[in-house]
């Protein structure tokens, strides 16, 4: 059923104890609102309940419908290699000998990763996860390399189990419904000697430039991680890192393997922070859900 939510244990530690910290909307979906909740037994910041898969779906095809519309967006840029420009720096001498690289680029968009690692690794050999369109039309035609057509979130074909000397997951993590399933899958796909490239926004660590209920937090976004969190989640799911940094984003270089981790509470911490960042931007806040509100009664509006 369409906005039937559902009610899903922690990804973290795998209770359903959780205490609602406050509603986020947003000016791209202005008909919908989603309860930011904070898990009690071991403080991780999520949206639950959440949205079911079919819903979740419409959302995302409505919040990137913009960024993927036009194949212009396809031409790569300066601005568009700064990541992989910094990902490189941190992480390229643990790559940049190997030769006929087996690569798997996760939501790999308009292919820029592949791209830019093109230019670094001389035998590339290429395959991304990606379900829109015209970037998977661009990423076979113009990049020469493979696409699976499947979404993140569900079962990943057994073919790609085994297969990859290096893998990315950047910034895509926090938008899965099932996080924990999915690292399970990377894990699999990983020859035994693999790596895996993850990154994904820092609660923590995060300056709320402009607006926490109407910015930071957003539809999109399912999970808010910390370092320990997200080292807790990664480890549970039997990988280990090579290097794992605590800065603005919270990245890491993952290989196979696991260690003994025990889970502290981080509830009231967690709480206690963004109590603080939601009242500095309070009036920011309010400022823009009084234009979501103009723009819902004007989209109803124009419905009838």
């Amino acid at each position: 059923m369409k906005n039937e939510m559902i009610y899903s244990n922690c990804e973290i530690c795998n209770n359903e104890n959780f205490s609602f910290f406050t509603n986020l909307m947003n000016l791209r979906t202005p008909s919908r609102s989603f309860p930011i909740s904070i898990c009690k037994n071991c403080g991780f910041v999520t949206i639950w309940p959440r949205p079911n898969f079919s819903d979740y779906k419409d959302i995302n095809n409505q919040w990137y419908s913009i960024k993927f519309s036009s194949t212009s967006s396809q031409v790569a840029n300066k601005e568009n290699f700064k990541r992989w420009e910094i990902m490189w720096d941190r992480i390229g001498k643990f790559i940049k000998n190997n030769q006929n690289l087996n690569f798997l680029d996760i939501g790999s968009g308009q292919g820029f990763a592949i791209q830019f690692l093109k230019s670094k690794i001389k035998n590339l050999n290429a395959t991304a996860i990606e379900q829109w369109p015209s970037c998977q039309e661009h990423i076979k035609k113009n990049l020469n390399s493979k696409v699976i057509d499947v979404d993140i979130d569900s079962v990943w074909p057994e073919s790609l189990f085994g297969k990859f000397d290096f893998i990315v997951l950047r910034h895509t993590l926090e938008h899965l419904l099932n996080p924990a399933q999915t690292l399970s899958q990377i894990e699999r796909c990983l020859k035994p000697d693999g790596m895996v490239y993850i990154v994904v926004p820092n609660l923590i660590k995060n300056e709320f430039k402009n607006r926490l209920r109407t910015d930071f937090f957003r539809p999109i976004h399912l999970h808010y991680f910390t370092v320990e969190h997200f080292e807790y989640i990664i480890n549970k799911c039997k990988m280990t890192p090579i290097i794992l940094k605590d800065e603005a984003e919270i990245w890491g270089l993952f290989k196979k393997g696991s260690k003994k981790l025990s889970l502290q509470n981080f509830h009231n911490q967690n709480l206690d922070y963004l109590n603080k960042w939601k009242n500095k931007m309070f009036f920011s806040d309010n400022k823009m859900i009084t234009k979501i509100y103009i723009k819902k009664i004007l989209n109803n509006f124009l419905r009838k």
